[in-house]
């Protein structure tokens, strides 16, 4: 008996016409046997290719779906394919690829257990489209090794060291609940010292990594975590040992460096990298959640001789 495969399809505006074409031709392939078991669920447009990619691959991510009897597969497509699978692939559980031809369709598959195709309008005629996605469905994890136990071994095994290694150096949750901020027992909350109970960093603390290099006796703790904070909140004035990077899951935040003058605004996809020792001032627009992460002994400071910068929302 085949699996059911649920196969999620979603664009933005660039990549709407060619989505449709996608649709009607999977719609065209339920009447042959070997596509039979697709379920077609389309999550529309959205202006924000970085929106539909994330909805979409966190459908596709979801844990659960390890071990449920139905397949969940993804076809997202944009202007060239490179962004959404950009965004796809943040999710844990996601193997998105973008594929230009039938020969990194099939690869894509082959090697790499490609569960998210992401196409581009621009770089993908329609009759090539079909081609792809046909190519990507009917090809099974390890086909064209066969005849290679050594490397079918190493691909099949590759499909279960991956999420351990991604595991053991990424804090980012599989749990909704961790990456939402609710409570949850995998996260530790610490409220920012002089502000309501309301405004926390899920720090996930005890799943902080100690580095020790065999040349010497130092110590590197490598922080990763996934922060929430409220519409409203606010960070004080504030420094932090080492720098550190940030990049924006969802929400706007805008960051004051008060060393450098120079202001921030945040969205989803936004990035950001600040140096250790620079004072900044943070504003929380929307609930916002956001990867955070430092590759060295971190600690943060509170800058309290530092007058607090009036934001707009707060006048």
């Amino acid at each position: 008996m085949k699996k059911n495969i649920k196969i999620y399809l979603g664009s933005d505006p660039h990549g709407k016409e060619l989505k449709d074409v996608v649709k009607n031709h999977l719609t065209s392939l339920l009447t042959n046997d070997q596509f039979s078991n697709l379920e077609i669920v389309d999550l529309g447009t959205q202006d924000k290719y970085y929106d539909i990619a994330f909805e979409l691959a966190s459908l596709v991510g979801e844990r659960k779906n390890l071990e449920n009897s139905e397949e969940k597969k993804g076809i997202l497509v944009c202007g060239t394919g490179m962004g959404m699978s950009i965004i796809a692939n943040k999710v844990p559980g996601v193997y998105a690829s973008p594929c230009q031809d039938v020969k990194t369709a099939f690869d894509s598959r082959g090697i790499n257990n490609s569960n998210v195709l992401t196409l581009g309008s621009i770089v993908t005629n329609n009759d090539n489209a079909k081609e792809i996605i046909e190519t990507w469905l009917k090809t099974s994890f390890t086909s064209g090794w066969e005849d290679k136990q050594d490397v079918k071994d190493f691909l099949e095994n590759s499909m279960k060291e991956i999420p351990k290694l991604i595991s053991n150096h990424s804090h980012i949750p599989y749990s909704t609940q961790a990456l939402s901020g609710d409570t949850n027992n995998e996260a530790s909350f610490v409220p920012i010292p002089g502000l309501d109970e309301r405004c926390k960093w899920c720090l996930l603390r005890q799943e902080r990594h100690v580095n020790t290099s065999d040349s010497n006796d130092d110590s590197i703790e490598r922080l990763r975590a996934v922060v929430r904070f409220p519409k409203g909140s606010m960070e004080p004035p504030h420094h932090h040992t080492h720098g550190h990077d940030v990049f924006v899951i969802r929400g706007h935040k805008t960051v004051k460096n008060l060393t450098t003058g120079v202001d921030y605004d945040l969205r989803p996809g936004g990035y950001l990298y600040t140096p250790a020792t620079q004072i900044h001032q943070v504003f929380y627009h929307e609930d916002t959640e956001y990867w955070f992460g430092s590759d060295e002994g971190f600690d943060m400071m509170w800058d309290t001789d530092v007058k607090n910068v009036v934001f707009e929302e707060d006048q």
